[in-house]
């Protein structure tokens, strides 16, 4: 059995990052749940770009932030009643293969 990559998970960052890590991390937040776009549009270029994450770091990275924001979210629209709980459970099976394949290939493509 091959033994899977791992990603350096110790880049240094500093505690004026982390504060503007926060602020972009807060806006992208505001803006997912105004709009419902996936906050990953805007973390992994900032990790990637800006702090030199390597991509599967910063997709990962992104996709926990993201999980936290939309289940955050959710639960508030859930509590407003404002879901079809039905048409977002079908919703959300779709795209479950595709995510498969984008994890599987995010290992394959050469960084840089």
């Amino acid at each position: 059995m091959a033994s899977r990559p791992r990603c350096e998970s110790r880049l240094l960052v500093s505690p004026t990052d982390h504060l503007i890590l926060l602020a972009i991390g807060a806006a992208t937040g505001v803006v997912a749940a105004l709009i419902g776009v996936g906050g990953g549009l805007v973390i992994v270029p900032v990790l990637t770009l800006a702090y030199g994450f390597p991509p599967p770091l910063a997709v990962g990275t992104s996709l926990c932030c993201v999980f936290l924001n939309s289940l955050s979210g959710s639960v508030e629209y859930l509590r407003q009643r404002r879901v079809d709980v039905t048409l977002g459970a079908i919703l959300a099976a779709a795209p479950l293969p595709g995510a498969e394949l984008g994890t599987w290939l995010v290992h394959r493509v050469p960084a840089g």
